[in-house]
């Protein structure tokens, strides 16, 4: 029984691996050259990629999200392996500012603290 989490573990990379080729594939037979270039232009450089990764973390509330999905867009040949690096520092970056703003609800005061309050924020950000 000592082999077995060894047994699990490689089936579960395994099965990981897997996951991202048939993601990445399947992103480049989506994808068509409109797509790709409008990504490409979208994380041309490493500032624009980096406010990208933060931009998508910030909507859909996941870093490792956007790493997956970025790591299948590399997979499938539609982001290159720098700009790749961007969004996902921008994803980092994007984490760690949701957590900053949801310790603003912590201070003291008022004025613009308040619209930053994640009461207050996020059905504004819902809304837009």
């Amino acid at each position: 029984m000592a082999g077995f989490p060894w047994i699990s573990l490689s089936g579960g990379v395994g099965l990981f691996l897997f996951g991202i080729t048939q993601m990445g594939s399947g992103l480049e037979a989506l994808a068509g050259r409109r797509s790709e270039r409008l990504l490409r232009r979208l994380a041309g450089g490493p500032l624009r990629a980096l406010l990208l990764g933060a931009l998508v973390t910030a909507v859909i509330q996941s870093s490792t999200a956007t790493t997956v999905m970025t790591v299948g867009l590399v997979s499938g040949g539609l982001l290159t392996v720098r700009q790749a690096a961007g969004v996902i520092l921008g994803a980092n970056l994007g984490t760690t500012m949701t957590a900053w703003l949801g310790a603003l609800g912590d201070l003291p005061g008022g004025g613009v603290l308040l619209w930053l309050r994640p009461a207050v924020l996020g059905p504004l950000l819902a809304a837009a």
